[in-house]
C-alpha cells in the first residue's frame, strides 16, 4: 500500500494496474489514468474525473518501479512549446486610483482571453505564466480609460506549509481530507508601467468578491481560505496587507517538489468570517446533520457559513466543534 499524489494505491490496484500493462502494452497513458480513476473512483466535487493527478501519480509509481509504464508513442499538441504572442501594449500611467475609470476583472474563458494573459505574464511576471497546479481560475484586469493592465490566477494551494497550516489549527487527517477547499493566488501581475497608488490592494479585494461565487461555477464548491507566497527580498508583500491578508510566517525554501526554492513569506485571507481567527478551517460532512442518512457528499460553505449538500442544509458552528467526530 502507497501514498501517492494524496491517494491511497493499495496492493490490489497496483497489481490490476500492472496485469493491465501487460495485457495491453499499446494502452496510452490518458487512457490508462480514466481506467485508474474510475477504479478507485477519484473525481473532483463537481464528479469529473481527476485525470491530470491519476497520470502523475502513475509517473511517481514508475519512477519507484512500482509498475512499468508503457512508452509514450504519441505527442499532442499542448506538449508542443509554442512562442508566447507578442504582448498587447501597455500605457504608461501614473495617476490617482479613481483616474483609472472602472477597473474591470474579467474571467478568462476564452482563446483570445488566454493568449493575452498568457502573453502579459510572460512578458512581465517573474515566474511567466505557469505551469499552473490542478483547478485554476485566471483573470485579466482592464481599466476603462487606458486597457489591460494586469492579470492573476488562483490555482491549486501547496499540500503541505507549517506556517500556514498551524495557523489553521488542522489535524494531518484533515489536511489530506480537505486541502482543496484552500485555493492559492498563484500569479499576480499589475504592469510594471503601471504606477497607481492603492491599485494593486483594490483589484485583490474586487476579485475577491466574484471568485468564490466563480469557483463553485466551475469545481462545484466553494473554497474557504485563500493563500499566497510572497518572495522575501523581491517583494514586501504591502499591497497584501493593504487588502486586509494576514501575514501568518514563511515558507522553509523547499519548494513544491522539496528541491529546493528561495524563502517567501505566507499570506492567507479567510474567505469565510468564522475562519478570521484562525480557529478551524472545515467540519467533516456527517449523517446525522440531515434528515436524510446515507448522502454525505456536500457542495461547501454558504456565505453564512452553513453547510450545504444536494438535499438541504446543515448549520455548524465552526468555533466549537474540536472533537473527534469531525475531521478539524
Amino acid at each position: 500500500m502507497l501514498r501517492v499524489g494524496g491517494r491511497i494505491f493499495s496492493d490490489d490496484v497496483i497489481k490490476r494496474l500492472s496485469e493491465t500493462i501487460q495485457k495491453e502494452p499499446c494502452l496510452s497513458r490518458r487512457k490508462l489514468s480514466r481506467l485508474v480513476c474510475e477504479w478507485m473512483d477519484w473525481r473532483n466535487q463537481a464528479g469529473r474525473l481527476q485525470e491530470m493527478s491519476c497520470r502523475k501519480a502513475l509517473l511517481e509509481l514508475d519512477r519507484r518501479k512500482e509498475i512499468n509504464l508503457p512508452k509514450v508513442n504519441r505527442h499532442y499538441a499542448f506538449q508542443k512549446v509554442n512562442k508566447p504572442a507578442e504582448a498587447p501594449p501597455i500605457a504608461e500611467v501614473s495617476c490617482e486610483l479613481a483616474e483609472l475609470g472602472d477597473v474591470e476583472i474579467i474571467r478568462v474563458t476564452t482563446r483570445f482571453h488566454s493568449k493575452l494573459w498568457r502573453s502579459m505574464l510572460e512578458a512581465h511576471h517573474y515566474l511567466g505564466s505557469g505551469p499552473l497546479c490542478g483547478a485554476q481560475l485566471r483573470y485579466l484586469v482592464r481599466s476603462e480609460y487606458y486597457g489591460w493592465i494586469g492579470g492573476l490566477s488562483y490555482s491549486a494551494c501547496a499540500r503541505r506549509v507549517e506556517s500556514r497550516d498551524e495557523w489553521i489549527g488542522w489535524t494531518e487527517e484533515a489536511r489530506k481530507r480537505n486541502h482543496t477547499f484552500v485555493i492559492n493566488n498563484s500569479r499576480y501581475l499589475i504592469a510594471p508601467t503601471v504606477r497607481v497608488k492603492c491599485l494593486a490592494s483594490h483589484v485583490l479585494a474586487k476579485c475577491q468578491t466574484r471568485l468564490v461565487d466563480d469557483w463553485e461555477r466551475v469545481y462545484k464548491y466553494r473554497p474557504v481560505l485563500l493563500e499566497t507566497y510572497v518572495e522575501r527580498g523581491r517583494f514586501s508583500g504591502s499591497c497584501y496587507r493593504a487588502a486586509n491578508w494576514k501575514y501568518v510566517g514563511g515558507t522553509e525554501g523547499r519548494g513544491r517538489k522539496g528541491t529546493g526554492a528561495t524563502v517567501k513569506d505566507v499570506y492567507v485571507m479567510p474567505l469565510q468570517k468564522e475562519m478570521a481567527g484562525g480557529v478551524v478551517l472545515l467540519c467533516r460532512w456527517q449523517s446525522t446533520c440531515s434528515p436524510k442518512s446515507g448522502t454525505k457528499r456536500a457542495s461547501g460553505l454558504d456565505r453564512s457559513g452553513t453547510w450545504r449538500n444536494k438535499i438541504g442544509r446543515c448549520t455548524i458552528d465552526l468555533k466549537t466543534f474540536r472533537n473527534d467526530r469531525y475531521v478539524l
